[in-house]
């Protein structure tokens, strides 16, 4: 499995990634659970992310992108909280809520990976 993280060529949500991340971010992995390091920036107004819902507009967001090898295939990421979200696009833009956040993502009904935010810091 191959996810990239941070500061890609690529411009989502209509945010450049650098916008999201001060500095370079890393994933370290344990088994099939990365945790990732990096300084996510606290991002207020951005309707793209969420046009419905005005609380999810604001906050701190992480940027990742699958593997060529989930191209077309449906992804359902489940956060912590229970809540989930299925599409087939390779980029995804998290929404983090704090350092305790956690995003497992699945494929076929089996988790590829699941991925925690205890190493990162939330700036203000």
């Amino acid at each position: 499995m191959r996810v990239t993280a941070g500061k890609q060529p690529l411009c989502v949500e209509g945010k450049q990634l650098d916008d999201l991340i001060d500095g370079p971010a890393t994933i370290e992995w344990t088994g099939i659970t990365g945790n990732v390091t990096a300084k996510l920036k606290h991002i207020e107004g951005w309707e793209e992310f969420n046009p419905t819902n005005a609380t999810e507009q604001e906050g701190h967001f992480f940027a990742i992108t699958l593997d060529a090898a989930y191209t077309g295939k449906p992804v359902t990421v489940r956060r912590a909280d229970g809540t989930e979200k299925t599409a087939t696009d390779r980029n995804w833009i998290l929404r983090v809520p704090d350092t305790g956040a956690r995003f497992t993502f699945i494929v076929d009904g089996k988790i590829i990976f699941v991925l925690t935010f205890a190493g990162a810091t939330l700036e203000a």
